[in-house]
């Protein structure tokens, strides 16, 4: 993205109203469901109903996954998904990958929870023992 889009992309999102309540989450290393984001997010969905909360992922088949669990999340490249962050009142992130990903095209990685190296994110099947009782 030239840097002439990206000052008018921000301008752009820097007019629109914040939702204090909508609380966006990007995970570590490419938005991965992994480490204090993902419990900070499950918290927040669990116990603080006035958020409403939307884990973003950099593939869909992650946000599918997360949604079969009953987990609020959405592929970054979703039409929707570009309100939904620029109207988001707080983003939680382990990292500033997330933001060099959105500009680059997020689309483009292959990696998601189900085929990355850690065992959880291996076995989809898993995902019901992440929340906790």
């Amino acid at each position: 993205m030239e840097q002439n889009e990206l000052q008018k992309l921000r301008e752009a999102a820097a007019s629109v109203p914040k939702q204090k309540n909508l609380a966006i989450f990007f995970g570590r290393a490419g938005s991965y469901f992994i480490d204090n984001v993902k419990y900070f997010f499950l918290h927040c969905v669990q116990h603080q109903p006035a958020f409403q909360c939307c884990f973003m992922t950099f593939t869909q088949k992650d946000a599918t996954i997360l949604k079969e669990q009953g987990l609020p999340a959405m592929w970054v490249s979703n039409p929707e998904a570009a309100g939904i962050m620029a109207k988001a009142g707080l983003v939680v992130s382990d990292d500033f990958i997330w933001k060099n990903n959105l500009l680059s095209g997020p689309c483009s990685q292959k990696q998601s929870l189900s085929s990355s190296g850690t065992a959880y994110r291996s076995r989809p099947s898993g995902f019901p023992k992440l929340i906790p009782q």
